[in-house]
């Protein structure tokens, strides 16, 4: 993954083709989770 955010796309999927699946997913749950804390309310 380290590669893959230093733009270096050739040597990244072919140390591990996978990693950009994981980098998508982990992207994806940051921003569900982002969205979750600023929808939700906070009483107290």
């Amino acid at each position: 993954m380290s590669l893959l955010t230093k733009g270096d796309i050739q040597a990244s999927w072919s140390m591990h083709p996978l990693a950009m699946f994981a980098f998508a997913a982990i992207g994806y749950r940051i921003y569900q989770l982002i969205k979750l804390i600023k929808t939700s309310n906070h009483y107290g």
